[in-house]
């Protein structure tokens, strides 16, 4: 119970300090809707991050395809009859693995 009440106390404390002011999160609130309600900032917006994030899904597979090469490789040294996963190369899952 003591707990929540040192919460609330925090909380308060908060809100009164910035109570009637406006703080740099409104500025850039308002900043932030303003640009991104013109279509073609929100369109740009849109298409650079779906690139960056193309690029970085793409970077990941590579290198869970890098290690997969590296975990088959060393379950060989430590046992010699155990199979590997079998994950391929290019990161992909395998086609029985997603139905």
């Amino acid at each position: 119970m003591g707990g929540w009440v040192a919460i609330a106390y925090f909380v308060k404390e908060a809100v009164e300090a910035v109570a009637g002011r406006s703080t740099d999160v409104n500025v850039l609130t308002n900043v932030a809707v303003r640009v991104l309600s013109d279509r073609w900032a929100f369109l740009i917006v849109a298409v650079v991050g779906g690139v960056f994030h193309g690029i970085r899904v793409q970077n990941l597979k590579k290198r869970i395809g890098q290690m997969a090469g590296e975990k088959a490789k060393l379950e060989s040294i430590l046992d010699p009859d155990r199979r590997s996963s079998t994950l391929p190369r290019s990161g992909n899952s395998r086609p029985e693995d997603t139905q």
